[in-house]
């Protein structure tokens, strides 16, 4: 879930970061369902779907019917996809009697496909609106289409490494860990140095993975680099107040 204030007529840059379910594996197409997106939007706690006209313009004290647009950049990295990600937009969203968003969806080009198949998409979203507000967003729709997966790479053994991890909450934490990864063909798991037990699929040199708790949320890829390393990216979210999260970057070694 994220909140963000918004200001009439200035622009909000929210960021997304999205990791695939573990077993889906080569993603071969990829649509960004912006109008499917709203629905997941609320506006001063209320669903923005639900909203009419004449009482979004009562509660933004305004005659006219309220409006916004937005763009959407693609990348990998965090830092510097609102300056460098693969601009998609200006999307148009109105509300008569009906929700209306032109044009409604995004087609992935081919260095937004290499990016959801590194494991992590980060999404920077800027939303000029016409109106005051406070924006909560908890989920991004998309439709995709799977490919086929090359051969199942071999991940068993104990992998060792460094790692770093960000925190909108705290500060960001890092240090030693370990991991023995267990695979059968495509299946493969491991449980990491707290006891959380992680599975998911291996696609060609991609592991994905998941970890859902009581407490928090997991998401991943193991990738095989060609000197025999592995590039361990994934991004984490708490499941009860205070909502905190981030992304990690794993180098490990077998």
């Amino acid at each position: 879930m994220v909140d963000v204030h918004l200001v009439a007529n200035q622009p909000t840059t929210i960021n997304l970061t999205l990791q695939l379910p573990p077993d889906i594996g080569k993603v071969e197409s990829a649509v960004i369902d912006v109008a499917g997106t709203l629905d997941h939007v609320t506006l001063n706690n209320l669903p923005l779907w639900k909203l009419v006209a004449r009482k979004l313009a009562h509660l933004a004290g305004k005659a006219v019917d309220p409006g916004a647009t937005a763009t959407i950049r693609v990348g990998s990295n965090p830092d510097t996809v609102c300056e460098s990600g693969v601009l998609y937009g200006p999307f148009s969203a109105t509300l008569a009697s009906t929700l209306v968003v032109e044009p409604a969806t995004a087609t992935a080009d081919g260095a937004t496909l290499d990016i959801i198949n590194l494991g992590m998409m980060t999404l920077c979203v800027t939303i000029t609106a016409n109106f005051d507000c406070t924006l909560s967003v908890d989920a991004v729709a998309m439709d995709i289409r799977e490919g086929r997966c090359a051969a199942p790479a071999d991940f068993a053994g104990t992998w060792t490494g460094t790692f770093e991890c960000g925190n909108w909450c705290l500060q960001p934490y890092g240090g030693y860990q370990q991991m023995t990864v267990v695979q059968n063909g495509t299946d493969a798991s491991f449980v990491d140095d707290g006891g959380d037990a992680f599975a998911g699929v291996v696609c060609g040199n991609m592991f994905r993975f998941e970890y859902t708790g009581s407490d928090f949320r997991e998401r991943g890829t193991l990738t095989l680099n060609e000197d025999g390393t592995a590039t361990m990216r994934s991004t984490w979210r708490s499941l009860t107040q205070p909502y905190c999260g981030g992304d990690c970057v794993d180098q490990v070694t077998r």
